[in-house]
């Protein structure tokens, strides 16, 4: 998870079936979900990714922009000493966050 302006996003993860490439994003201003839309490629399924923030255009505070680079596919014990093989991701995506429109939160 990572603070980026006023709002959390959450990346990836992992559920008893599968990895997750989800991205939702909680506005802390009126306290909604949503799940942005994004263009251009999606990050991959993935757990435990790197998130950092960055401004895309310092004097546009409603458009944050976040970093999310590496993350694993690897279960259990070998998730721990996942490296740069096929368990592990060591791709970069630059993601900035518009406005939601209110019928997009839920």
């Amino acid at each position: 998870a990572l603070a980026v302006g006023p709002h959390v996003v959450i990346a990836g993860g992992v559920n008893a079936q599968r990895f997750l490439a989800d991205l939702h994003v909680f506005h802390a201003a009126s306290a909604c979900w949503s799940s942005p839309r994004v263009f251009g490629p999606l990050p991959t399924a993935r757990m435990r990714p790197a998130l950092a923030a960055a401004p895309a255009d310092p004097d546009d505070v409603r458009a944050p922009t976040f970093f999310l680079f590496g993350g694993t596919r690897a279960w259990g014990a070998a998730a721990a000493v996942a490296t740069a093989t096929t368990r592990h991701d060591g791709d970069l995506y630059a993601v900035t966050l518009r406005p939601a429109p209110a019928a997009a939160m839920f």
